[in-house]
């Protein structure tokens, strides 16, 4: 969930450095190290997108892909996790910021770009299912720390990996509007928020939950660079100023 509407949310948001990490922050990094690791420095799409040499339509399979993931994302997986959290609360009223704003973003990059929106393709289809298995086992059954642990792994894994593509200095221009909208230090604010959450929960779950939540952070892992690879894989060809063919056969 890359909300444009968070970003300008939290963009006044002083940053106020953590005295310690968190057990959900040193959780994410320990857990599966290598699988971590992959996701975000080394997998060939985001290697190639922070040295400029992203095939565009590599990059237009997975915005056609992370399309169908945020729709999603925003309209099933977050309102029902929003549901579960205690009414009024801080978290509550976060989580309710997820709006149809970078959907219409989305749709409207998608156009300039001259993509047809194809069908979810295996790899995503898997990563929504697993998101579905946690809605239906944990989050309606009112487990908010699984289900909040969940969400700030997800953002984690995204928000990381663009950030690392925004700061590299061989980013192509092309691609810094995207790498600004989800690499940014407003979407990194709000993902340290969602971190307070996951580990505010997560201090009364039971040792069962903490397992089934460092499961779920390696099921992320993998995931995700499934993602990556999904695009990399079924990518169109490009042109000069990284703009596809116009016809993203997915």
């Amino acid at each position: 969930m890359k909300v444009s509407f968070i970003l300008a949310y939290f963009a006044l948001a002083p940053s106020t450095p953590a005295e310690s990490r968190s057990y959900i922050g040193e959780l994410i990094e320990t857990v599966n190290h290598e699988g971590y690791k992959r996701s975000h420095f080394s997998h060939p799409f985001l290697s190639a997108c922070r040295e400029g040499t992203i095939d565009a339509g590599a990059f237009d399979t997975w915005l056609v892909q992370d399309l169908h993931f945020g729709e999603y994302y925003i309209k099933k997986f977050t309102p029902e996790l929003a549901k579960i959290a205690k009414e009024g609360s801080e978290e509550q009223e976060v989580l309710k910021l997820a709006n149809d704003h970078e959907i219409a973003w989305f749709h409207e990059k998608i156009a300039e770009r001259g993509l047809n929106v194809a069908e979810p393709l295996p790899a995503n289809k898997r990563y929504m299912d697993w998101l579905d298995s946690i809605l239906t086992d944990y989050v309606q059954r009112g487990n908010f720390a699984v289900g909040i642990s969940v969400f700030y792994g997800v953002e984690k894994v995204y928000q990381k990996a663009w950030n690392q593509v925004l700061h590299s200095k061989d980013c192509p221009e092309w691609l810094t509007e995207f790498a600004e909208n989800w690499g940014s230090e407003g979407f990194g604010k709000f993902v340290d928020v969602i971190e307070s959450f996951a580990d505010k929960a997560l201090e009364t779950a039971s040792e069962e939950d903490k397992e089934v939540v460092a499961g779920a952070l390696k099921e992320i892992f993998a995931l995700e660079n499934e993602f990556w690879s999904m695009a990399h894989a079924e990518g169109i060809g490009t042109d000069e100023n990284g703009s596809g063919h116009g016809h993203n056969e997915l």
